[in-house]
């Protein structure tokens, strides 16, 4: 029962991790999940008030900012693991094959030439 469990719960996870993908277009990877880059707010130095105001601004823009920046860089581990991993299983799926293959064709060779 475990071990199923342990299946269902690496399968979820997974697609999961799927689902929230980020996108790669024309070189340029987008997260799908953390919304929209903070715009970045400027010091109003016009008098102390409006100083005082957009500093305001400003730490909520950093606050803001923090937040997205740790996103994306969750995000974009989430995909490059899993596209790692993909990798890593397409190639061992592959080595198999060929494994296969140059065993069967050794397995011919001694059955027809020896």
């Amino acid at each position: 029962m475990t071990h199923r469990f342990a299946w269902f719960a690496l399968a979820f996870g997974l697609l999961s991790s799927a689902a929230h993908a980020g996108t790669i277009s024309n070189g340029q990877w987008t997260s799908s999940t953390c919304g929209a880059e903070p715009t970045p707010v400027d010091f109003n130095l016009s008098s102390v008030e409006a100083f005082n105001k957009s500093a305001t601004a400003v730490k909520k823009w950093q606050a803001a900012a923090s937040t997205y920046s740790n996103c994306i860089v969750h995000e974009a581990t989430d995909d490059n693991n899993t596209i790692t991993k993909s990798v890593n299983d397409t190639q061992d799926r592959m080595k198999s094959q060929f494994d296969k293959a140059n065993a069967d064709a050794k397995k011919a060779q001694s059955k027809f030439n020896g």
